[in-house]
């Protein structure tokens, strides 16, 4: 995303799955849900206790393509996953 701003909301403690509207002369909106454990199956299925967020991302699509938009929400996700990676990048 190289112009338009971003706005980031989180939800409280209890939201799951929070995705914002985009107000105007913004570009792009991410709902950042609260963490939480989840029980996944692990190596060998083995059960493994997991923390995960939901993140929602709405856009203008007069401001951004969609796949644009989708590259831009695998990009936070990456970055999330691997916070070490935006000081090396």
């Amino acid at each position: 995303l190289r112009s338009g701003r971003v706005l980031i909301l989180a939800g409280n403690d209890d939201t799951r799955v929070f995705g914002p509207a985009v107000p105007p002369g913004w570009s792009v909106s991410v709902g950042v849900g609260s963490v939480r454990e989840v029980l996944r199956a692990g190596p060998g299925g083995t059960p493994l206790l997991a923390h995960e967020m939901s993140l929602a991302l709405s856009y203008a699509a007069s401001e951004l393509a969609h796949t644009s938009a989708l590259n831009l929400l695998g990009a936070i996700k990456a970055r999330l996953e691997e916070p070490l990676s935006m000081l090396v990048s």
